[in-house]
Order: C-alpha cells, then structure tokens, then sequence
C-alpha cells in the first residue's frame, strides 16, 4: 500500500487471527493520514501455527487482493478476527462484491499457500518471531506499538532519505541502499537479510 518510491517502507509480519495485530490497525490508518504517500506498506502473511483459522483467512485475502481489494478484506478480516470459518470467508468476500466462483476456486486449489509459505520463510530469515513484527526501513520494531513509536523512527528514516536524496540518490535505489547494510541474524550465517 502506497507509491513505489515512498521514501519509507514499512514491511509488517502479520496474523489476522492475531489480537496484537488487530491492535496496530488504527496505527496504520494514524501513519497513513499523517505521512501520506512519504510510507509504504508491505504486508507479509505470517499466520501462526496456534491460530487454526488464519491460513486459510490469509488465503482469502489474497484471493480478494487478485480481484484488487486485498486492503478492503484486510480490514473486514481484523474487524471480525473470532469469525474466520470458510463460511464467514465466502461471505465477506460476497460482501466486497467478488467473484464468488473465482474466491472459491483459489482457496479450493490452495492457489496461496506457496506465498504464505515464502512470507513465512522471510519472517524466519529476519527473526520476526511472532506477531505483528514490523521493519520500517530495515529498522525492526515488535509488537503492537502505540503511533509514537513509528512516528519517532519514520521521522528518524525521513532525515535520513532527505540527506540520501540530496546526496543524488534516486527515489529508486533509495530503499536498496538505506537496507544494504542489513545485518546478519546468525553468526554461522553468511547471508545478509
């Protein structure tokens, strides 16, 4: 959510089975109102193994998101977090005016689980363990924080962009160079993530 050449980028580990995460929302809505197209948003599935509705709740929202309303049944998704049946499903994406036989088709044939299953790959590879886990330009920050917490690094990260972008970065490589020093997470690890 939001432009491509936002000068901050936002990549949040989330379970809508989760009552942390639902807790964020308003968080997100606050950043949004308040920063504009300065943020973007990438949300990466990470349903948790104790949460028996949320794979398939995640599904669904990328069933939606392939009909171009992923952000509508996000939220339909945190507001109804204790109904997440396949039932409740079909019947929110009714709701969004879906393509009820190609909705069902996808979660039918699993269509999904491959990028659930590579978001979750991601989440092990940068230690976000549990939900929500947010990186706001690489920079982690766990758990259902208040806006303050955001405001106080998106503010940092936004000093940091001006100085790139006056320095004669592009809006492009921007993102790739305030993440190319990322750290590793294991020391027998080669790999930066």
């Amino acid at each position: 959510k939001g432009p491509v050449d936002a000068p901050v980028t936002i990549v949040t580990f989330t379970d809508f089975e989760c009552p942390f995460c639902s807790k964020v929302g308003p968080t997100y809505k606050k950043i949004e109102e308040t920063y504009g197209d300065k943020v973007r948003v990438f949300f990466k599935h990470t349903p948790l193994a104790f949460h028996k509705n949320a794979p398939l709740a995640h599904e669904a929202s990328l069933a939606a998101g392939a009909q171009g309303k992923f952000w509508e049944m996000h939220d339909v998704l945190f507001e109804n977090q204790k109904k997440l049946t396949r039932p409740d499903l079909e019947s929110y994406a009714e709701g969004l005016g879906l393509n009820m036989a190609k909705f069902k088709k996808a979660l039918d044939k699993g269509t999904y689980k491959a990028q659930i299953a590579d978001d979750m790959a991601m989440a092990e590879k940068v230690q976000a363990k549990g939900t929500p886990n947010h990186f706001i330009n690489g920079r982690k920050l766990t758990g259902a924080k208040p806006f303050e917490d955001f405001k106080k690094i998106i503010d940092e990260e936004l000093k940091k962009t001006d100085v790139l972008l006056s320095q004669g970065t592009s809006l492009e490589d921007l993102y790739p160079k305030l993440i190319s020093k990322g750290k590793t997470f294991n020391p027998l690890d080669a790999t930066v993530h």
